[in-house]
């Protein structure tokens, strides 16, 4: 049973501390539904795309929701140019 949800804001451009920030985030969710607003995101790094699809790999293996909210024009076309644009396809098909 699902009893609480987090959602972590990606800001336009994540910088490293907000990679670290995000990994606390994950960390400290980890027996809850996450929902990651990608609505503001400009760019995209190849460190944020990774830790994505890591922690959705996680929550899918412990069958709790993970959610990319409002993902923005850019912040697709990033995931599509560092080739991780099959998470998009699984939210759509959820």
């Amino acid at each position: 049973m699902i009893t609480d949800s987090a959602t972590f804001s990606l800001p336009p451009v994540m910088t490293l501390e907000d990679c670290e920030n995000l990994q606390a985030f994950f960390e400290t969710a980890t027996d809850q539904s996450v929902s990651l607003d990608c609505s503001a995101v400009t760019r995209l790094n190849g460190l944020t795309a990774q830790m994505i699809q890591m922690a959705s790999g996680v929550w899918a293996r412990n069958d709790m929701p993970f959610t990319l909210k409002d993902p923005s024009p850019d912040f697709r076309q990033n995931l599509a140019t560092l080739g991780f644009d099959s998470l998009l396809s699984e939210e759509e098909a959820a």
